[in-house]
């Protein structure tokens, strides 16, 4: 299956120390066993496979961008905990990650409800 990324991502999860990563999956598509295509520039000229892998791992993840909290498997996680999640997952921090699903997937005139509902793909043995 194909995860597509912004070339932001590319070079930090050839170095690993980007090991996951979040997506809706509201058809259930995402399982363990699956081929991981890694892309870049997906469904244009500029198409890039960069790395092929395995997903080992399926997690749920609620990210509440109102409230400034992540639900794991319905665990809440601290602040330290979300810093270390958000760089694992690329970004600086956690403010970092809110912003970019803040500009990324929620309609940018609603003022609430900026709640991402999805499952975290791993590809490596850590786990939450």
């Amino acid at each position: 299956m194909i995860l597509a990324f912004k070339e932001q991502f590319k070079q930090k999860i050839l170095d690993g120390s980007k090991i996951h990563t979040i997506r809706r999956d509201s058809s259930n598509m995402w399982n363990i066993g699956n081929k991981i295509n890694f892309v870049t520039s997906n469904i244009t000229e500029n198409y890039e496979c960069f790395l092929n892998g395995i997903c080992l791992g399926i997690q749920s993840i609620i990210v509440d961008c109102d409230q400034s909290r992540i639900l794991i498997d319905n665990t809440e996680l601290t602040l330290d905990e979300m810093d270390l999640f958000a760089i694992r997952d690329g970004f600086k921090d956690i403010s970092e990650l809110f912003s970019f699903f803040e500009n990324n997937y929620f309609n940018k005139e609603r003022t609430t409800n900026y709640i991402f509902v999805g499952k975290i793909i791993h590809w490596t043995d850590f786990k939450y």
